[in-house]
């Protein structure tokens, strides 16, 4: 599992000569840090930058707080018709993404977002899969908690701001990953919505960079390990936010 990404920074780091040796060599025998300038400047990487963080960004929130509500609704309300919606729920995760393109496409052309970042954050802006990590993750507190605060006068929104969102902080870590990393990774709906060179993400500038440095391994390499960079970093800080909030949100007594 480890052997491609140990490849990729190899390769990364190698002078064009040495990525065509044979026997193929693990170690560079001139390490260069060339390759991440030469990536950078040939493709604009700083704008794939900004539009992948924006969009992943903002979906990450959104759907951290508009699952979280919903889960919170399903999991400690009961109203008419509760359990038949969060079925419908669990039936949109049965429903694979390539069902849905072409509605999605027909409906992000109509509200004139084709060809715009919004096209791409606004179907993803909430998830089935979200609300039913969180709904289960918020059945587990106890409902004594929220008739405390109820009988000192918090309203439910208050509730759900004070109470239920610090207990639920390892879950909203843990999906904050999950979404931060299929969004700054997907390629096929922004493939779709966007067709301006200067409003792709990453991962389309990245395809149609190794399209025209396909010889230039080291610098194909370089731009790959440039993408991959940011998800490293977030996957690192949240797992860390994780370990803390499940030493930080046992219950107390007292």
């Amino acid at each position: 599992m480890v052997l491609p990404f140990v490849w990729m920074v190899s390769t990364a780091l190698k002078t064009s000569e040495e990525t065509f040796v044979y026997p193929p060599t693990l170690i560079p025998r001139i390490v260069t840090l060339q390759n991440f300038a030469r990536a950078w400047r040939a493709a604009p990487f700083g704008r794939y930058f900004v539009n992948s963080i924006v969009v992943s960004v903002t979906i990450t929130l959104s759907q951290l707080l508009l699952c979280s509500l919903a889960g919170f609704v399903f999991a400690k309300f009961r109203f008419w018709g509760r359990d038949v919606l969060f079925t419908l729920v669990l039936a949109k995760l049965m429903i694979p993404i390539q069902v849905l393109i072409v509605p999605l496409y027909l409906l992000v052309i109509r509200v004139h977002l084709k060809d715009t970042l919004m096209g791409i954050i606004l179907p993803d802006m909430m998830g089935a899969f979200g609300i039913f990590m969180l709904r289960q993750f918020i059945m587990s507190l106890p409902d004594e908690l929220m008739d405390s605060a109820r009988l000192d006068g918090c309203s439910d929104l208050g509730i759900f701001w004070r109470i239920i969102l610090p207990l639920i902080r390892p879950a909203l870590s843990t999906f904050a990953i999950i979404i931060f990393m299929n969004i700054w990774n997907d390629f096929l709906w922004p493939l779709i919505v966007i067709s301006s060179p200067d409003k792709r993400t990453l991962p389309l500038g990245l395809a149609v960079f190794a399209d025209e440095y396909l010889t230039s391994y080291n610098l194909a390499m370089a731009g790959a390990l440039i993408v991959l960079i940011p998800v490293i970093v977030v996957f690192a800080v949240f797992q860390r936010q994780i370990i803390e909030s499940v030493a930080r949100s046992g219950l107390r007594e007292g």
